[in-house]
């Protein structure tokens, strides 16, 4: 009898350690459940994480990094929580740490979540941007199915420039995840589409393509380095800087089609939506010759009585209401919501890029 219990002790332990083993494995997001706590607090790391890839100035999200710790760090001093569910918010709080650059306690945090239960998909990302060599690409190897995991392989896939296979891996991380990490990370998920056909071995070329904005410099020198437009200017030599600006300001480039204003343009102004458009439909009548058609449209509509622009926000008297419907008609940039142009909007380097490569 006595071995026989021995037996069964020893039974139940191996069984129990065997449960552990297969706890320990592995655990996706959606196996946590703790009130939803955890949760939320990966719906708040998600946008300050994006934040961080885009290139936002750390200090917007201070307080949301601080948010995160402090409740995560309460309620780990307070409650007795089960191991899979402390590993979780150990690894957020780690990660969201890392984010804060304090690299120690991120690492602090990394061991107590391994500690705890080393398979959890959160704690395997913090392993990862600690420079933990092989545990990522081993656990998105077994498990191809984990949205965290997909979704940090197309963080790495946009890190280093290869933007079609981030889209492709954010899309389906966005199917495998909740909502708010599509709201959180669709704008650089957008920003991989639209690099995926505009990556260049040129270097300098690159580095533009990845600006949300652009100065009126810099789309000069995206148009230098994309096409052979300003050859027929410069005999094909490469013009940097303020002779580059120079160039393009006394070709006229800059200016608008009606020359009603002066059009005080400097190379560290902000290419604004309608300013790209002024210049590139002035690069249009240069490469195509059709002088006579460059200001059509103000022809057409200032000789009728009564009639409204078609595009709403930008007015009729406006200096560059030929350039706006000619940029518009010939596709070579598009209405913001198919009706307004946003003519005081941004303009990536990948948009202008794209458009100034439509003229021939």
């Amino acid at each position: 009898m006595k071995r026989l219990v021995i037996i069964n002790i020893i039974a139940l332990f191996l069984l129990s350690s065997c449960m552990t083993l297969q706890r320990d494995k592995y655990v996706s997001p959606d196996e946590i459940v703790d009130d939803g706590f955890s949760l939320e607090m990966q719906s708040r790391l998600a946008v300050v994480d994006a934040a961080a890839f885009s290139g936002e100035d750390a200090k917007l999200t201070a307080s949301v990094r601080t948010y995160i710790i402090s409740e995560i760090e309460k309620r780990l001093a307070v409650l007795e929580l089960e191991k899979q569910v402390a590993a979780r918010l150990y690894a957020l709080a780690g990660r969201t740490y890392l984010l804060s650059s304090n690299k120690e306690k991120a690492q602090k945090y990394y061991e107590e979540a391994n500690k705890r239960n080393a398979g959890d998909s959160e704690a395997i990302v913090l392993a990862h941007r600690l420079g933990i060599q092989n545990r990522f690409e081993n656990a998105l190897a077994a498990h191809e199915d984990d949205g965290i995991l997909v979704l940090e392989s197309a963080l790495d896939a946009y890190a280093s420039g290869q933007y079609a296979d981030a889209a492709a891996r954010f899309d389906t991380a966005f199917l495998l995840l909740e909502s708010f990490y599509r709201a959180a990370y669709s704008l650089l998920r957008d920003k991989a589409w639209n690099l995926k056909d505009t990556v260049s071995s040129d270097v300098a070329l690159s580095k533009l393509l990845t600006l949300d904005s652009l100065t009126v410099l810099q789309m000069l020198e995206i148009t230098q380095h994309a096409t052979q437009l300003f050859d027929v200017y410069t005999g094909g030599k490469k013009y940097k800087g303020m002779r580059l600006f120079a160039m393009a300001r006394d070709a006229e480039l800059l200016k608008s089609i009606s020359g009603m204003q002066n059009n005080a343009v400097l190379p560290d102004s902000v290419a604004t939506r309608i300013l790209c458009a002024r210049f590139l439909w002035n690069m249009r009548i240069v490469a195509t010759g059709d002088t006579l058609g460059a200001a059509k449209y103000s022809t057409r509509y200032r000789t009728r009585t009564s009639v409204a622009s078609p595009v709403p926000d930008v007015s009729i008297e406006s200096e560059d209401f030929d350039a706006v419907l000619g940029v518009v008609e010939n596709e070579l940039m598009s209405l913001k919501d198919g009706r307004n142009f946003n003519p005081q909007g941004s303009v990536s380097g990948a948009e202008f890029n794209k458009s100034i490569r439509r003229i021939k």
